[in-house]
């Protein structure tokens, strides 16, 4: 059980917190972590702050109105983090026990794959944080989060019910870009226990022209390394034992668990298609017969054909013994520094 209290009340000042480099819509974050709580501090605007991993607690300063929800997830992390989850910036969708986490950066497509799952009967872990822990040789997910948040500016026609929870989320939050969908209010699913997970997806880049209406490439290990990595949520504020801890555990997922990179073309008939392959890797899964969507580093699957393409990667990056699974690390920590 988890105590959120939201109140308004003054901000502290930004003295004892570390700024931490990266953008934000409420503006600059500001961090500090002590052994019983972890706060983030917008400057004047919101104060959060998570205590003994069982209490969630928000400020907001009079007069403002701060993203309520992006607020309370970022609580909500930081609460699964101090009880031992590991975090992907990710959303998840999950089918008769199995989930797949869909990695990618914001404005990516992670929230409408999320929605195209729900109309499929799928069930929501989350669209934006997916939380999950190793047991021995699994990883498994908790229940999920009804709430997702959509761009309500695109025009597009989905499939009911999921067109009349948009509407009625335009007309109850007029004059927001994206309104959140509460999915159990319109009878789409959401993930009410925990799932294993088994897929990884990284979001490529939109497909061009005119063809199928996704393409899904296999990764290798070191690819798909470096793709949790750099979608690790609280990546910025972990602390060095943290940092190694999850580095451990991530490489044992890329091995552990088939990795695939998506390409969706643009529209939303292509995203509904995209959910439903999502769907049948998973149902194949389920099935054992998931080597027979193309087992091997390289393969892309385009509608019904599988094709060979080659992989560039980097000298020297690779899974198979310890000192490189290290040296893909130190790649990564160059490389998640521009991004």
């Amino acid at each position: 059980m988890v105590l959120v209290r939201r109140r308004v009340a003054p901000i502290p000042p930004t003295r004892g917190f570390l700024a931490l480099p990266q953008a934000a819509p409420l503006g600059k974050i500001f961090w500090k972590r002590s052994r019983p709580s972890r706060s983030i501090l917008w400057k004047d605007q919101a104060l959060l702050r998570v205590s003994d991993g069982d209490s969630i607690r928000i400020d907001t300063a009079p007069g403002t109105d701060p993203d309520t929800i992006g607020v309370l997830n970022l609580g909500l992390a930081l609460l699964l983090a101090h009880r031992g989850y590991h975090l992907l910036h990710a959303a998840g969708l999950a089918r008769r026990g199995r989930c797949a986490a869909i990695l990618g950066p914001p404005g990516a497509g992670k929230s409408s794959l999320a929605l195209a799952g729900a109309c499929r009967g799928m069930e929501v872990i989350s669209d934006e944080i997916v939380p999950f822990r190793r047991r021995a040789q699994n990883f498994t997910c908790p229940g999920g989060n009804p709430l997702i948040r959509i761009d309500a500016s695109r025009p597009a026609r989905w499939p009911e019910p999921a067109e009349t929870a948009l509407r009625h989320a335009r007309a109850t939050q007029p004059g927001k870009t994206k309104v959140v969908l509460d999915l159990t209010r319109f009878r789409l699913r959401c993930a009410g226990g925990s799932s294993r997970l088994s897929l990884v997806l990284l979001l490529g880049p939109r497909l061009g022209g005119r063809g199928s209406s996704f393409r899904l490439t296999r990764l290798s290990n070191a690819e798909a390394l470096l793709g949790l990595l750099q979608s690790t949520y609280d990546r910025r504020v972990q602390s060095p034992v943290e940092r190694r801890r999850h580095l451990s555990v991530c490489a044992a997922l890329a091995r552990a668990v088939p990795a695939w990179r998506i390409s969706i073309r643009h529209g939303i008939e292509n995203v509904l298609a995209a959910a439903r392959g999502i769907d049948a890797l998973l149902s194949r899964m389920e099935t054992g017969r998931a080597h027979t969507l193309g087992p091997a580093q390289g393969h892309v699957v385009r509608g019904e054909r599988i094709e060979r393409h080659a992989i560039d990667l980097e000298p020297g990056v690779g899974l198979d013994r310890a000192p490189r699974v290290a040296h893909a690390y130190r790649q990564v920590r160059r490389a998640t520094r521009t991004t």
